[in-house]
């Protein structure tokens, strides 16, 4: 039977992620035409209760967020602190896992599609739904992988995304080098597009941050809020869970140390404020001339959980 469309009534739209700033994915939503759709926006730094009071009284229609928020909703959903069920799921920033994409199926009985975004490029690669792959806009970007000695990486070879979008008169990016590390498809997908197929994303996960407030309950403090984490004279930084709740800044500054130590801890203490969690965890700031690479992947890690501490 064919779905009723009432042209009278606007479908919902819940957006649960980094606000302001100049993020793809808020920045797609802002311009979302509000007299064709009713749209929701909630911080990811919320505390999860407030998260999931907004949604839940929202009543979305589509849910779009980050792979991890999205698993976060789905635990809240099976643990009956949320009830709600959107006919369609995106998800975007960080990796949508076969863990978390089964997960969001379990709580909500809807397959996610993924979506590759990246604030210098928007909307760059969206998942088929008839064989759930990534295709990249090459009619909208010239796309070519680089290793790190920027030669050129055949398809089924990772390699350093370097894009020139084809739709920017104004401001054009010209092969411009992403940090991120893809893999391309040398295969046509079966569904039918005439797009590339991204085979795999690596090198874009950064990991939640988990801590325990005052009442015992558990908050986390998600990696996009600390990806666009900023003080004047901070040049380069990492995030090292020590213990349970306490977290070493690692800094690299220039500049006066008086005056940016205190605003690191200051610009960190409205974070956790945000989730019940200044009163809890404790901050140290340790001022080092580098900070290295992992030597095991040689990438640089911008958090460090508990578990993973090195």
């Amino acid at each position: 039977m064919r779905e009723k469309v009432n042209p009278f009534k606007r479908k919902k739209i819940a957006y649960i992620g980094t606000m302001g700033g100049h993020y793809a994915s808020i920045t797609t939503i802002s311009d979302i035409p509000h007299i064709l759709f009713k749209v929701l926006t909630v911080s990811i730094n919320n505390s999860i209760e407030h998260i999931c009071h907004k949604v839940d009284c929202f009543q979305p229609d589509v849910l779009i967020g980050y792979a991890s928020g999205l698993e976060m909703l789905a635990h809240q959903q099976d643990a009956g602190r949320l009830n709600i069920a959107p006919g369609k799921i995106f998800s975007s920033a960080d990796p949508l896992t076969p863990a978390i994409k089964t997960n969001i199926e379990k709580a909500f009985g809807v397959t996610p599609v993924n979506i590759y975004t990246a604030s210098e490029i928007m909307t760059f690669s969206v998942e088929c739904e008839l064989q759930r792959r990534l295709h990249y806009f090459n009619d909208w970007f010239d796309v070519q992988l680089v290793n790190d000695n920027l030669r050129p990486v055949k398809a089924g070879r990772p390699g350093r995304l370097v894009v020139t979008n084809l739709y920017n008169y104004t401001q054009p990016l010209i092969r411009y080098r992403m940090d991120d590390e893809i893999v391309l498809s040398s295969e046509p997908c079966p569904c039918g597009w005439p797009f590339g197929v991204i085979e795999k994303i690596a090198g874009r996960s950064e990991q939640t941050l988990w801590f325990t407030k005052a009442d015992g309950t558990r908050e986390f403090i998600h990696p996009m809020v600390l990806i666009g984490f900023f003080v004047r004279g901070l040049e380069k930084f990492q995030f090292i869970q020590n213990e349970n709740n306490r977290l070493t800044v690692k800094a690299v500054i220039s500049g006066e140390k008086d005056d940016i130590v205190p605003a690191i801890h200051k610009r960190m203490n409205e974070i956790l404020s945000q989730k019940d969690l200044n009163y809890t965890v404790k901050i140290e700031v340790k001022l080092v001339e580098d900070i290295p690479k992992d030597p095991k992947t040689g990438k640089f890690r911008l958090i460090v959980p508990y578990s993973n501490e090195i």
